[in-house]
């Protein structure tokens, strides 16, 4: 949480200072969509082969999984703020883009148990009991992740108005973190082997997410030149 309010503190005076002081000619915005939500970016003119771009990505998805265990909830928040270094080798359009990324995007699942089995497991159920629910959260590995990617569009052209831009890149956000908790049991003895089962299932998905240290981005986008 105190790197969280850091980095909002920084976009803050970023927004507030950094950004008014570049003059209007040095100065373009984009709005894009793609892997990473809806994003709003500040581009501001550094050399002539080189543009600094710091902006928010946002959105929420839900959706419902049906399966034999029961109905899972799942929530994806995609939240990430960037801090980006756009190179252009030729002074056109085609860029290479390095930079940091703070990376809250996270998974939340709630699993409703309906019935006595639990990934392949069946349960003695006294009468008027249930399994409960199975709550899961995924999560980045670094909260601060590297980015390298290549795009095009050069927003800061010398001519104002509207032009197009367009990311693909590797987001490195490092050994995801999967937890799963079960919750609501009243299955009295049956709730005991529903946690171990809980826990194996937890180890499981920690083990097959191991290598998936990247997160693929690609967006495409309007922009504005002042």
């Amino acid at each position: 949480m105190k790197l969280l309010n850091i980095s909002l503190i920084a976009g803050w005076l970023v927004c507030l200072f950094v950004i008014p002081a570049v003059h209007a000619d040095n100065l373009a915005g984009d709005a894009s969509l793609g892997t990473t939500g809806i994003g709003l970016h500040a581009n501001i003119y550094l050399d002539s082969d080189i543009n600094a771009r710091v902006g928010v990505n946002y959105m929420k998805l839900s959706t419902i999984l049906h399966d034999q265990d029961g109905d899972t909830n799942v929530e994806t928040t995609l939240n990430t703020l960037d801090a980006l270094f756009d190179w252009f080798p030729q002074q056109d359009s085609f860029h290479l883009t390095g930079g940091l990324v703070y990376n809250a995007n996270k998974i939340d699942t709630v699993t409703k148990l309906n019935g006595v089995t639990y990934k392949g497991t069946t349960y003695p159920l006294p009468s008027g009991t249930s399994l409960g629910e199975v709550d899961g959260k995924f999560n980045v590995g670094n909260l601060i992740s590297p980015y390298l990617g290549i795009g095009w569009g050069n927003v800061l052209t010398h001519t104002t108005g509207w032009g197009l831009t367009s990311d693909i890149g590797l987001l490195f956000h490092g050994k995801p973190q999967v937890t799963l908790n079960s919750n609501g049991c009243t299955a009295g003895p049956a709730c005991i082997a529903v946690v171990a089962k809980v826990a194996d299932e937890e180890a499981r998905l920690n083990s097959e997410y191991a290598g998936k240290i990247v997160y693929p981005v690609a967006r495409i986008g309007a922009s504005y030149k002042f």
